[in-house]
């Protein structure tokens, strides 16, 4: 009966066309490169503490996601708070204005930002306020919503802790591999398989960006939330599409090179809300410095030109980069998941310089102004109260 019911359903249209979409998604000419097979994929075992990449690893690495959350929940609601107190941070009193509808809605749809004099005008008239009540009832308002110093501390403390652990045991994973010392290693004898401990690499940063893809909501607030949330899509796609395509290498060598500069920003912004000014402005020089190197130097003119010129889809003799060496043959365009992942990169190192730029105004602010701002790299808005603190 079993047996029937099977055909039934694989001549049923409906499962057809997913079994037509599935092949035309997995594609091997888009994902893999010149003469290459999914069935190439499956003569690794997983033995000798190797395995292949598979997509089912995505789906094992979500599952810790909630085992994240909780991690994160206690360490900065529980331990963060505490060291907070300890440390004497005090906590601001949160003082709400009255609730007005009409300005609570102006508030939710623009929370942060300059509101422009017409907008003032415009709901001092609905409510019959003078404009100048109504800019205070938005100060409020803001100052309400703003996180407090220990709220910043709490969580800048947990990812800290989370980066340095992740950059020291991806450090550890990737020093004895050949390729960590010379990238064009990347695509020697491809397709390769996993080491164990590349593979927890992985899985755990998969689980890191996708929760933060959660937790971006109720988080500290960001000047530049949709930003940010591009950047964590982008990288999600980057680390997803290199590990199914085999390419994980390259896609764990970006991972530690965001780990190498993130765990330093966290620990300046810990000790700004600590009151060591001194200490905050040294380990955010080296935090530039660190980004600089790895962002703005090695993933653009090393890693990325090594997928360009070294990956087996030999991207650079095809249509268009082909004319940049010889002819213009549109005949040898073939589109494939190596080209979308260099644009998926390109993109996600335009996001690098734009924050290099904020980064080089702070630097601007510290060094001759003498002021050294929070975190404008996604930055919450400070409140006047946090000012003080």
């Amino acid at each position: 009966m079993s047996s029937v019911m099977q055909a039934n359903c694989k001549d049923h249209p409906k499962m057809k066309i997913l079994e037509q979409f599935g092949e035309v998604f997995w594609s091997p000419s888009f994902w893999l490169p010149p003469n290459s097979t999914w069935e190439e994929f499956e003569h690794f075992e997983n033995k000798d503490g190797h395995r292949i990449p598979d997509i089912q690893d995505l789906f094992f690495a979500w599952k810790f996601i909630p085992v994240i959350l909780l991690i994160k929940y206690l360490i900065e609601k529980r331990v963060g708070v505490k060291v907070a107190e300890w440390a004497g941070i005090k906590q601001r009193r949160r003082e709400r204005p009255p609730i007005i509808d009409i300005l609570e809605k102006a508030h939710h749809a623009k929370p942060c930002g300059i509101w422009r004099e017409r907008e003032l005008y415009a709901l001092s008239k609905q409510l019959d306020w003078p404009k100048e009540d109504v800019e205070k009832w938005i100060r409020a308002r803001r100052r309400f919503a703003a996180p407090t110093t220990v709220e910043k501390f709490c969580e800048s403390s947990w990812r800290f802790i989370f980066f340095i652990c992740m950059f020291t045991y991806g450090l550890y994973a990737h020093w004895s591999k050949e390729w960590f010392w010379d990238f064009k290693l990347c695509w020697k004898n491809f397709p390769q398989p996993v080491t164990e401990d590349l593979y927890w690499y992985f899985i755990i940063s998969l689980t890191n960006y996708s929760s933060w893809s959660i937790s971006h909501f109720w988080d500290v607030q960001r000047k530049d939330p949709k930003i940010m949330m591009f950047h964590h899509f982008v990288t999600l796609t980057l680390l997803t599409a290199q590990w199914v395509t085999g390419f994980h290498r390259v896609g764990l060598l970006i991972c530690l090179l965001h780990d190498v500069g993130d765990f330093w920003l966290e620990l300046s912004k810990c000790l700004k809300y600590l009151g060591l000014v001194r200490t905050c402005q040294v380990m955010f020089v080296l935090f530039a410095v660190m980004w600089i190197i790895t962002r703005n130097i090695i993933f653009p003119f090393y890693l990325i030109p090594c997928t360009y010129y070294h990956s087996p889809h030999n991207v650079s003799t095809s249509f268009p980069f082909s004319c940049l060496y010889g002819p213009c043959d549109i005949s040898s365009f073939n589109f494939t998941s190596t080209h979308a992942l260099i644009v998926v990169a390109v993109s996600l190192s335009l996001l690098h310089v734009y924050w290099t730029c904020l980064i080089f105004k702070v630097l601007y602010l510290a060094i001759f102004v003498g002021k050294l701002e929070d975190d404008t790299v996604s930055a919450s808005d400070e409140s006047d109260d946090d000012d003080r603190n």
